[in-house]
């Protein structure tokens, strides 16, 4: 599990300030995020220029919500977006990976 930084943001993950300066410079604001901690897939919400909200690597679309709560917790502890998963806790997210059941799956390449 990654640690948070002590001397910024006590809710950003080690592993993600490099990931959100990159997202900055495409010019993106960042309101929440979370490296998945190997459970979920790594995910940022971003104000985009036009002012509506997406998660960045998904691009689905999310409602403004107030005080930019946009995780939601599960019964381990974990932090998910639910508007990236359906019903059935299934979902996409980036580099070829796929939710299954709450849990992150690797897609394999198909033959060519």
């Amino acid at each position: 599990m990654c640690d948070k930084l002590p001397y910024q943001n006590p809710r950003i993950d080690k592993c993600l300030p490099a990931v959100l300066d990159r997202i900055r410079a495409e010019g993106f604001r960042p309101m929440a995020s979370c490296c998945g901690h190997g459970v979920y897939p790594m995910t940022v919400v971003v104000m985009c220029p036009d002012k509506s909200v997406m998660e960045y690597f998904s691009k689905i679309k999310i409602p403004f919500k107030k005080r930019h709560r946009y995780y939601t917790r599960d019964a381990k502890g974990y932090y998910y977006i639910k508007e990236c998963l359906d019903q059935r806790g299934n979902g996409t997210c980036h580099e070829g990976q796929i939710i299954l059941k709450g849990r992150i799956k690797r897609l394999e390449a198909s033959p060519s």
